[in-house]
């Protein structure tokens, strides 16, 4: 049957940390001076000059050590007399807020909680604080007491607060805490709509809790959000090929009308997907959803349209053909379908997915001379399936179905009974589960089962392969004692490069 593959609901969170560090230069670099209409006296009392000063040594680009001593002593100084502020709360609090933004900046933002000491702070020095509470009272404080600023903050609240919660969001996101990611992306949200990773996190925290609908919503908020900036690119991707997929497994649960239009609306997003990734890796999910999406829809005659373009020509990886070609098979477009797994296996001969289906192909398109070097081929990589030496007695049925002469089709009917025979009676079956491969390091993983009387002891070898065939690495797995009609699990794992294919030795109880 042909492979097909699903999006689990434990997709780790993307890497974006560099692209929100320059987001957060760019939109949060500190307010300067104020413009006439903000008035704020920065120079009474003289211990707002005596931080201004200090202030005016970060100007030059220093490193991190003297940056964080600089503000240390600023805080120091607005917080060790908090009565000589007395008259003028709107200038400490200005300085509060460039000291804590500064704190809060790349290249090394401090934590959520941390000692009030580590900030400088003079008053309670081993109590502990949230530099971005703090910062956010001592915004409104500004505010309070110089309404005319309100404006001249938007900037940089967008930048450093929204930045602290989104970092905050990731990394709860990332250990698991629901509730604290779903707080802290509601909040960076709230203080920069425009930027699309709070939108990101909050569909991401929905999809975890399979809050589908609200998951679906917010991923389109991040794709409106990130708009055409390149430096979203992945996001965004990551946003669009998530809607349309989690858009057609709830067509899935469907029936009727409801289920044709919740089917329509992930068609969009990812057709979108496909053509600004179309060759890349996650390509295979969105054209296997795509295909679903327009078959629950009853678009079927827009099936074809998810592969027909690598007919046409361009260059895909061997996973994308070997998609196109189970997206063929089901539609019984099986000429298509053989077209496309020999394509796939014209990049990568030894696919297993590819030789099944396209073994698969042959005996549907009566093409039964084909077949047998694509079975002689898979079982070398499979060698211990008895459903790869049925394809030798699939092979016999298709060419029996073929002659006309009695005694040739009698030939064949018992080559047919011989292979089926063959297979029934081997002792041991294997049914690959997985195979997962990096750009560093691949995995294997297999149920053996055990078809003889007395339990079975066997060893699962793998041997890891490049595209010419070569072995690049080898992994065994512990010796497994399996009783009779039981069936145990096996996973292996080659930390190694260049891999596009595996075959495992033959088990040998």
């Amino acid at each position: 049957m042909p492979c097909r593959v699903r999006p689990g609901r434990s997709w780790a969170v993307l890497a974006f940390a560099s692209a929100l560090v320059g987001a957060a230069s760019e939109a949060g670099a500190q307010p300067g001076g104020v413009q006439a209409q903000c008035s704020i006296d920065q120079n009474s009392p003289k211990e707002l000059s005596m931080a201004e000063l200090r202030f005016a040594r970060l100007k030059a680009g220093v490193d991190s050590a003297t940056r964080n001593g600089t503000l240390r002593e600023v805080m120091k100084i607005l917080t060790e007399k908090p009565e000589v502020f007395a008259k003028n709360p709107g200038g400490r609090n200005y300085g509060v807020v460039r000291a804590l933004g500064n704190f809060m900046s790349p290249p090394d933002p401090v934590g959520q909680w941390v000692s009030r000491a580590s900030l400088g702070y003079a008053s309670e020095p081993t109590g502990m604080i949230d530099p971005a509470a703090a910062l956010d009272t001592a915004l409104a404080e500004v505010v309070k007491a110089a309404p005319g600023c309100a404006s001249e903050f938007v900037q940089f609240r967008e930048g450093i607060l929204w930045f602290a919660y989104i970092q905050r969001a990731q990394a709860a996101l990332n250990a698991g805490q629901a509730d604290s990611a779903e707080f802290y992306a509601a909040k960076s949200t709230k203080e920069n709509p425009k930027s699309p990773f709070g939108w990101y996190f909050i569909g991401q925290i929905a999809d975890n809790k399979n809050e589908t609908d609200k998951a679906i919503e917010s991923w389109g908020k991040a794709v409106e959000a990130a708009g055409t900036d390149t430096s979203y690119r992945d996001l965004k991707n990551s946003s669009t090929l998530m809607m349309g997929v989690r858009s057609v497994e709830r067509a899935q649960g469907l029936q009727g009308e409801e289920q044709k239009a919740a089917a329509k609306k992930g068609q969009a997003p990812l057709k979108a997907f496909l053509e600004m990734n179309g060759q890349g890796s996650d390509a295979p999910m969105a054209m296997q959803s795509l295909a679903d999406a327009y078959s629950l829809a009853g678009d079927t005659a827009l099936v074809s349209t998810v592969y027909k373009p690598m007919l046409a020509g361009g260059t895909f990886g061997d996973f994308h053909y070997t998609t196109g070609g189970v997206i063929a098979a089901r539609g019984e477009k099986w000429a298509d379908a053989a077209q496309l797994f020999e394509k796939a296996l014209a990049i990568n001969p030894l696919q297993r997915d590819a030789l099944n289906n396209v073994i698969a192909s042959y005996s549907n398109l009566k093409e039964a001379d084909k077949m047998r070097p694509m079975i002689d081929r898979l079982i070398q990589i499979d060698p211990s399936n008895p459903e790869v030496v049925q394809y030798y007695a699939l092979m016999a049925q298709t060419k029996r179905d073929m002659v006309k002469a009695p005694l040739e089709k009698k030939a064949w009917g018992d080559t047919l009974t011989k292979y089926f025979t063959a297979s029934e009676k081997m002792p041991v079956k294997v049914t690959i589960t997985n195979f997962t491969r990096s750009a560093t390091s691949s995995s294997v993983s297999a149920s053996i089962e055990h078809r003889g009387t007395a339990p079975g002891t066997y060893t699962f070898t793998v041997e890891f392969l490049d595209k010419d065939g070569k072995v690049v690495g080898t992994a065994k797995a512990d010796p497994v004692t399996v009783p009779k009609g039981e069936r145990k699990s096996v996973s292996v794992k080659a930390d190694v490069s260049g891999v596009t294919a595996f075959r495992y030795l033959k088990l040998q109880s």
